[in-house]
C-alpha cells in the first residue's frame, strides 16, 4: 500500500474513532437524562449531511444530536443536546471548533410532539451566537444564551415554539462521563428547573 493510501485510511480510522466517542458522550447524556425522567423520541442523531452525490462537502454530518421530552412535567418544552462538528456548508453560522450545546425550547403552551419540531434545531446554539456575535457582544462557554421571539417574528419564520435557551462547552473539554454530568448534564437540570 502507498503513503498516500495508508494516509486516506488512518484519516477515514480517525474520523470514525471521532464519532463513536461522540456517540459514546451523548448515550451517556441520554442515560443522566434518562435518570432524570426526560426521553429521547427517536434514535435518529446526525443532521447536516447529504447522501448526493453533488454534494460531497455534506457527506460527513455537521450536528449530532439528542432531543428529550418530559410530557409529565414539562410537556411544552423540548430539550437538546447537540454537538457542532463544523461550520455548516451553507454557514449558517461559524464555529472555531467543534462545540457541546444543550438546551431547550419552550412551546408556550403547546405540547412538543414528535411531529412538530424539526432536526434544524440541533444547531440553535450556533444560530444565537452568530446573532450575538453580530451584536459585539462577548459569549463565553458555559453561559446562557436565550431568545424569546415576539409573536409576529413566531409567525414570520415559522417557528412553533416562543423561546430558546441554550450554553456551550468546547467539545475537547469533555473528558469523562463525570465532565458530561457537571458540563451538561446537571446545568441543564439547573436550567430547566430555573424556570
Amino acid at each position: 500500500m502507498s503513503e498516500e493510501g495508508k494516509t486516506i485510511k488512518e484519516i477515514f480510522n480517525q474520523t470514525r474513532g471521532i464519532f463513536k466517542d461522540v456517540s459514546l458522550l451523548l448515550r451517556t447524556v441520554e442515560e443522566q437524562m434518562t435518570k432524570e425522567e426526560w426521553e429521547a423520541p427517536t434514535t435518529t442523531a446526525t443532521a447536516g449531511g447529504s447522501s448526493a452525490i453533488q454534494n460531497p462537502d455534506a457527506w460527513l454530518p455537521y450536528e449530532v444530536f439528542r432531543f428529550f421530552y418530559n410530557n409529565e412535567e414539562h410537556p411544552n418544552f423540548l430539550v437538546f443536546v447537540s454537538v457542532l462538528l463544523d461550520t455548516p456548508r451553507k454557514k449558517e453560522y461559524e464555529i472555531d471548533e467543534p462545540l457541546i450545546t444543550a438546551g431547550f425550547f419552550d412551546f408556550g403552551k403547546t405540547k412538543v410532539e414528535y411531529n412538530n419540531f424539526s432536526w434544524d434545531y440541533s444547531k440553535w446554539y450556533g444560530l444565537l451566537y452568530k446573532e450575538v456575535k453580530k451584536k459585539g457582544e462577548n459569549v463565553e462557554y458555559g453561559h446562557i444564551i436565550s431568545r424569546k421571539y415576539e409573536t409576529q417574528e413566531q409567525e414570520e419564520k415559522k417557528y412553533p415554539f416562543q423561546s430558546v435557551k441554550c450554553f456551550a462547552w468546547p467539545l475537547t473539554t469533555i473528558k469523562n462521563s463525570a465532565d458530561v454530568e457537571s458540563k451538561i448534564t446537571k446545568q441543564l437540570i439547573q436550567l430547566l428547573q430555573s424556570v
